[in-house]
């Protein structure tokens, strides 16, 4: 029985070692992003859009000249050719007579080719240009699109940093209320204190016991959030691994320079162009078109059923001509060209917003910057002096000066100050790393 007892529990490392080494380890920032870049669905769908902008613009280079044409080969069977009256007189007869004649052949053989070209066509050079413009808006859009992601992806990596930091302290404070309990054991069994006193000492172990289990369930949440944001398949399993988490005291201010993330009004800019080119594209839908046409045919007459007939000669036509179009609107064509025109004017006033916030945006980013530095900074100082009181309240606790409720009032109050240093800790780091990618995509 205790063979099998230690196969089994053989097994199971075995397997365990198995799946950790089919983990991926991601050690950075920058190394989560290739992984995102990798898997997510909203990249593959811009780079898809941006495929499909660019064959737009050969089809727009195709509707320049328009070319129009067919080519086609009919075979007739005249079943019964058509009746002419002609006067007597040609055929010998009475005057004042007519005779019944059929003219052709039973059998026609034909085949024609067609064609025609538009030599002049505004709408057409116009559509050229929105189909370039619409290639540069579907770029920028992929880049908006990327850094929204990749910020949202820095929010959520840097709070599973910061929980899995919370969790070591946790872990550290767990050691601690072990440590609170043996001295509070020790003082009942001496009688130094009763039930409700070592009571309290449990029911604080018991508190961060839980507290290490719930930071464990929120850790997976996150994982399980960051792969739905980025699609990341089920099967792929990854862990953020930047080393063992530091709770360090030791904090250093961001030294990046914040540059002017021109992304949203260059963005906004050829959007205008883009309108604009689109209000004039239905506009030119009203202009003439001239264009140049040609057809060519060939035919055989036969006298035998027989869709060729080597021994039978082809007789040629053809023409050729120009001509111009002029198109009367329709209601439809109407109401697209006052929309378009709309559109073109909010989109001015687009620009317009988008120039005016540009330095605003980047001051906001400025001021978010300094807030979380700020907010740590006093945060640190809270936990030192937090911790300095626990300390000293353990010491007097020992002594029997101060009772247990204060000490684990003193203890909590620890507690909860390190963790919003380590929250705000990574804030700031996650601050730094938006920084960079307001700097990069751009």
């Amino acid at each position: 029985m205790r063979s099998l007892i230690l196969l089994g529990l053989l097994i199971v490392l075995v397997l365990n070692t198995k799946q950790l080494s089919a983990q991926t380890s991601i050690k950075s920032f920058d190394e989560f992003i290739g992984l995102a870049e990798t898997n997510s669905l909203s990249i593959k769908n811009g780079t898809i859009q941006l495929g499909q902008a660019k064959a737009a613009r050969i089809a727009a280079i195709y509707s320049v000249i328009d070319p129009v044409g067919n080519v086609s080969s009919t075979y007739t069977n005249n079943t019964q050719l058509p009746v002419n009256l002609i006067p007597g007189e040609v055929l010998g007869g009475q005057a004042g007579t007519f005779k019944e004649v059929q003219f052709g052949v039973k059998y026609n053989t034909s085949a024609q080719a067609n064609t025609e070209l538009k030599l002049i066509n505004l709408q057409g050079w116009e559509g050229l240009r929105f189909a370039k413009l619409n290639i540069r808006l579907t770029e920028l859009n992929n880049k908006i699109t990327l850094k929204s992601l990749y910020e949202n992806c820095a929010l959520i990596y840097y709070n599973i940093i910061s929980l899995q930091a919370q969790f070591q302290s946790s872990v550290e404070h767990l050691e601690n209320a072990n440590k609170l309990y043996e001295i509070s054991s020790n003082k009942f069994n001496a009688g130094l204190i009763n039930q409700q006193e070592l009571n309290e000492s449990i029911l604080q172990r018991k508190a961060v016991s839980e507290n290490i289990n719930q930071i464990q369930f929120t850790i997976e949440q996150q994982y399980l959030t960051l792969k739905i944001l980025c699609d990341i398949p089920e099967e792929i399993s990854f862990r953020i691994d930047e080393g063992e988490a530091k709770n360090e005291l030791v904090t250093s201010n961001i030294t990046t320079q914040i540059s002017t993330n021109e992304l949203a009004l260059n963005h906004a800019v050829i959007n205008e162009r883009l309108m604009r080119s689109n209000y004039n594209k239905a506009r030119l839908a009203f202009t003439p078109t001239f264009s140049a046409f040609a057809s060519h045919q060939e035919q055989q007459f036969n006298t035998k059923s027989g869709f060729y007939n080597p021994n039978v000669n082809w007789i040629p036509s053809n023409y050729v001509g120009l001509r111009l179009n002029l198109r009367i609107p329709s209601a439809m064509e109407i109401s697209q060209s006052s929309k378009a025109k709309h559109d073109y004017l909010i989109s001015k006033n687009t620009v317009k917003k988008e120039r005016s916030q540009q330095q605003y945006h980047k001051n906001q980013l400025t001021i978010e910057t300094q807030k979380q530095i700020s907010q740590r900074d006093s945060n640190k100082e809270i936990f030192l002096l937090r911790k300095s009181n626990y300390e000293k309240n353990l010491a007097n606790y020992e002594k029997g000066i101060i009772s247990i409720e204060t000490l684990i009032k003193s203890m909590n109050e620890m507690i909860s100050s390190q963790f919003n240093f380590i929250s705000s800790q990574k804030m700031v780091e996650m601050m730094n790393a938006k920084i960079n990618l307001n700097n990069k995509i751009n």
